[in-house]
């Protein structure tokens, strides 16, 4: 229906297309300006195609009509269900925050914590608006402590902040140091000197910071704005960096000084049709060996987690391990590996999935150690027994939550 206001998000959640009527609802047209974190695609007149990226996509989903929480709540437990029996017993809602037409999850959590009805080990991370300032940093700070201690006191573990500092490639939007073919060097959605006084503040509150950093000058400015905190503060905490598609190799030691986890979805690093397409004419053919250097991370010490980023790409743990292990993509062993030097072996992918993570989130040492929680997932088969090109058909067959079969 033209005459009905669309907007549909992409499938990686940093662009959406907007239809015509959307636009008009917007005020979007020819003469409108992109927001400064974000971008208005347009055809060659200037005329708005209806692509709106990153930022940009906020222009129209201010006008999307609420969710009502206890939609929100229902479609919750259904992906919980889903992601329980794919063996998955703890997880990170990494955006309690209103973007880009999604609501702020908190509500739908605290009613399913305070009715009992969620299953598995939830976590919240607290989204930092882009409209924070110098001026308004110790405001959001403040405010970011009161709610995450309502979140907890309540039973939804919410002990860190969201911070996004940069888009992703594939529309030049990552914050990339080497210019991409067009001479722009993408997204930077935060000053420097920003990323410098807003981490450190939040650390000082006890309150983790969880950085979205694709390329190489994001994973630089968030680095710098971990280094700004005094060590014994940052011990307190558990920060991290997630994605790292890109790295600059001399930032790559920092992780291990700083304490900082690299979290790594792994899912993403092969050669896929996308990879094939897209990314590497961006970055240079020539670099396969330098997107998600989950080996170098390892060698420098740095203490890896892994997960999926889920809706952006499959929570299977099976799947991403295997392209962990392999660089290739699931089922297509005869595809060249997106640099086969950031292999990692079975036994570190899977501690990454296990303990790294449950460790990084704060809900147990992610082991089978006396006193640890009872948190299981039993696959059918034993991994290290089959070729590494099979990892991909393991299947979960049950999951246990605090000694109890949950899923499976």
């Amino acid at each position: 229906m033209p005459d009905r206001p669309a907007l549909l998000l992409d499938a990686d959640h940093h662009g959406a297309w907007a239809n015509t009527a959307a636009l008009t609802a917007a005020g979007i047209d020819t003469d409108s300006p992109d927001p400064f974190d974000g971008r208005i695609e347009r055809s060659a007149d200037g005329t708005p195609s209806g692509a709106l990226r990153e930022g940009a996509m906020q222009l129209v989903s201010r006008l999307v009509p609420p969710a009502a929480t206890a939609d929100v709540a229902r479609a919750l437990l259904a992906v919980s269900a889903t992601a329980l029996a794919a063996g998955i017993t703890g997880w990170q809602e990494a955006a309690l925050g209103t973007y880009a037409g999604y609501p702020d999850f908190s509500a739908a959590y605290l009613e399913l914590t305070r009715t009992g009805t969620l299953v598995g080990r939830a976590t919240g991370a607290i989204w930092v608006p882009r409209e924070v300032t110098d001026d308004t940093v110790d405001i959001f700070v403040a405010q970011c402590v009161e709610r995450a201690e309502t979140n907890t006191t309540a039973g939804f573990p919410t002990r860190t902040a969201k911070l996004m500092l940069d888009g992703i490639i594939e529309t030049r939007t990552a914050h990339v140091c080497a210019p991409y073919p067009d001479g722009s060097h993408g997204l930077a959605y935060f000053e420097p000197e920003l990323i410098r006084r807003l981490i450190p503040a939040l650390n000082a509150a006890g309150v983790a910071v969880h950085v979205h950093a694709l390329a190489d000058a994001a994973v630089r400015d968030a680095l710098d704005g971990f280094a700004a905190v005094p060590d014994h503060l940052r011990a307190r905490v558990r920060n991290h960096i997630a994605h790292l598609e890109l790295i600059t190799p001399a930032d790559i030691p920092r992780f291990a000084a700083l304490g900082v986890t690299a979290n790594c979805q792994p899912f993403w690093a092969c050669r896929n049709e996308l990879v094939r397409e897209v990314t590497l004419p961006l970055l240079g053919r020539e670099r396969p060996d330098a997107l998600y250097p989950f080996a170098d991370l390892r060698r420098a010490g740095a203490a890896l987690a892994m997960g999926s980023d889920w809706p952006v790409s499959t929570f299977d743990p099976w799947l991403g391990v295997h392209v962990a292990v392999t660089r290739r993509p699931p089922g297509e062993p005869d595809t060249a590996p997106l640099g086969d030097a950031q292999a990692l072996p079975l036994v570190a992918a899977l501690d990454a999935y296990t303990r790294g993570s449950a460790e990084l989130l704060g809900i147990g040492p992610g082991t089978l150690t006396p006193g640890a929680p009872a948190d299981l997932a039993v696959a059918d088969r034993d991994p290290f027994a089959a070729p590494v090109d099979r990892i991909h058909e393991t299947r979960n067959v049950a999951t246990i939550v605090g000694g109890e079969v949950v899923g499976g």
